[in-house]
């Protein structure tokens, strides 16, 4: 739900695995061709009944081809919904901007975007901007999704907290990850489209209405919490209450209308930060939150 100042840095393209050109060969190999002279007809005659019976009692295993590659998105050839529009954002907005991860960027082009947004705005999903889904509420731009999830470090398995659940995207990055996923947002409406959208993909995230500056205690604590609204400088007290002991929490902390992307770490009972990008997100509104009724400006 922000939008952020593009970065400059220009990595190299990941370089698929070679190892699959090799396959083809292994078959190629035979008998080498004999003269028919009549010493060796016998002979050939011989050897094919015995070759046509081999493969009779115990015929060649079937050639299913090379293995899958790595990256999978950079070797799909099926038919993909918006797959130009997918690899330009890969490419474009996010490895240009220092991307690094493989699995987040195998994420951000498998997880449909444009399943995440109003209709009359499918052709921009994967524009470089936040585009609204609510009154105030966005999607945030590409780049700061990935961001926000390269930062959190998610491993499959690890029990991941979304505040600000909005149109259910994020939660669904996590939960592509390997990650058991909760999300928490304040908007009913938001959260029943979210959880049948989220349930008719696939992608099993627990949505949870709520005050999202309380966290959601029954379920903590977590490897991850990821914060998709605009904290007040002080941190709500309970998601550092609720993050485990090694857990990373991702938040933008600031004013109301400027932030800046926060990595908290947990070791024990310290917490160490480090301060990522600019952003600009819509407020968390809740209890340890800004006030009902000040808002941001819309991404």
């Amino acid at each position: 739900m922000c939008q952020t100042r593009p970065k400059t840095l220009l990595l190299n393209s990941v370089v698929p695995s070679i190892h699959h050109h090799t396959w083809s060969r292994r078959r190629t190999a035979g008998f080498r061709k004999l003269k028919p002279t009549r010493l060796a007809t016998p002979f050939i005659i011989g050897l094919h009944a015995l070759n046509c019976l081999g493969h009779w009692l115990d015929p060649p295993a079937k050639d299913h081809g090379p293995p899958a590659t790595h990256h999978r998105f950079e070797t799909m050839s099926a038919a993909i919904p918006f797959e130009s529009e997918r690899r330009a954002m890969i490419e474009q907005q996010l490895r240009r901007r220092g991307i690094r991860d493989t699995r987040v960027l195998d994420a951000m082009f498998h997880v449909p975007r444009h399943e995440f947004v109003a209709l009359n705005l499918v052709d921009k999903a994967y524009d470089d901007r936040p585009l609204a889904i609510g009154r105030t509420e966005t999607i945030s731009q590409p780049y700061m999704v990935a961001a926000m999830t390269e930062a959190a470090r998610v491993g499959p398995g690890d029990k991941a907290l979304e505040v600000g659940g909005g149109s259910g995207y994020q939660a669904a990055i996590l939960a592509y990850l390997g990650a058991k996923v909760y999300a928490i947002e304040r908007n009913p409406d938001l959260v029943e489209v979210a959880r049948l959208r989220l349930a008719g993909l696939g992608y099993a995230v627990e949505l949870i209405c709520g005050d999202g500056t309380e966290g959601y205690a029954p379920a903590a604590p977590y490897q991850v919490i990821l914060v998709t609204a605009a904290s007040p400088p002080r941190i709500p007290q309970p998601l550092f209450d609720q993050l485990a002991d090694g857990g990373r929490l991702v938040i933008p902390v600031g004013t109301r209308w400027h932030q800046e992307l926060h990595q908290v770490f947990k070791r024990g009972n310290e917490f160490a930060t480090r301060i990522l990008d600019a952003c600009q997100f819509v407020p968390l509104v809740g209890k340890y939150g800004w006030p009902e009724g000040q808002t941001a400006p819309e991404g």
